[in-house]
């Protein structure tokens, strides 16, 4: 399973597409669960998490095998995709 971050954006939007279209299972990861209802697609399986908390992040990567990392460009964004990346690491 690949898990997607950013899910909801433009970018993350193009990415589920893709991958839905080449069978790929996916967790889509989105702040907002309302967003999701909008991009409904087949493999795709969306979940509500924030990168700022690292339980949310250890919970969004249990059982995925690698990770597409989409922030925000925000001053959190560095700090974000380090705790992301070490959170990942520790979970497999």
């Amino acid at each position: 399973m690949i898990l997607v971050t950013g899910a909801t954006g433009t970018v993350g939007s193009e990415i589920l597409r893709v991958l839905s279209a080449q069978g790929v299972d996916v967790r889509a990861v989105t702040r907002d669960l309302r967003k999701a209802e909008t991009n409904q697609l087949p493999h795709v399986s969306f979940v509500q998490g924030n990168l700022d908390e690292p339980k949310s992040i250890r919970a969004m990567c249990d059982g995925v095998e690698r990770a597409f990392l989409l922030t925000n460009s925000s001053e959190r964004a560095e700090q974000q995709q380090i705790t992301f990346t070490r959170v990942a690491q520790v979970s497999g």
